[in-house]
């Protein structure tokens, strides 16, 4: 029986990603890779997915499988969600690094240099999360709640991780644009500003909300 239902919510509401510039690799090469990963992994997914399935089908308690189940979904959309959301904001970085770079005609070269190495890290490790599968790896219903929470800790450091690489790689541009600014004289918050409007750190399209998504923990 359940003792109670605890609300934890996964803390990946963040992206502060308001103000960054961006790189010049080909982002539909990336994209292709990134889904070529996926149906790698489209078996191992399938195998995973009827395991969880049987195991699910042990659980007495019909509660405790529905909350289990529909958690179990939730961890691959989530993921899936923020994969979507993080590639978004590396196209919009790398359109505005490739303004960035014709507008310096040549200076600053070892900065962007820096710039788009750590772009193109950002985007092998996006090509690795999407790889990832989450599914809750059930032992027994005694259990449940320390399986699923392992889970969920699981896809929080990871996305955590995976947000700082981003970061990485916007700061990088960031300073690339202060620096332009300093050197021609004008305002770099104006600029900064500019930056802010191109690279939006919420989804338009609703795939990767910026508010938290709440999942029920069984305890």
């Amino acid at each position: 029986m359940i003792k109670k239902a605890a609300i934890l919510v996964l803390s990946v509401g963040w992206l502060i990603f308001s103000s960054l510039p961006v790189l010049a690799v080909d982002p539909l090469l990336n994209r292709a890779e990134i889904e070529a990963r996926i149906q790698e992994k489209e078996q191992e997914l399938v195998q995973k997915r009827e395991e969880f399935r049987q195991r699910l089908e042990g659980i007495r308690d019909e509660h405790k499988q529905k909350i289990v189940g529909n958690l179990d979904a939730s961890y691959s959309r989530i993921n899936q969600r923020w994969i979507t959301h993080f590639n978004n904001v590396l196209d919009r970085l790398e359109a505005i690094l490739d303004r960035l770079k014709t507008r310096a005609a040549g200076q600053y070269a070892d900065k962007f240099v820096e710039a788009e190495q750590l772009l193109a890290a950002a985007r092998e490790k996006i090509a690795v999360q999407a790889a990832k599968i989450y599914t809750i790896e059930i032992t027994d219903e005694a259990s449940l709640r320390g399986d699923v929470k392992a889970v969920h800790q699981q896809l929080r450091t990871d996305l955590t991780t995976l947000r700082a690489e981003v970061k990485a790689a916007r700061d990088a541009l960031h300073d690339i644009l202060k620096i332009m600014a300093e050197s021609e004289g004008s305002p770099e918050a104006e600029k900064a500003n500019t930056v802010r409007q191109s690279v939006s750190t919420t989804s338009k399209d609703g795939n990767a909300s910026a508010t938290a998504e709440s999942v029920v923990i069984i305890e």
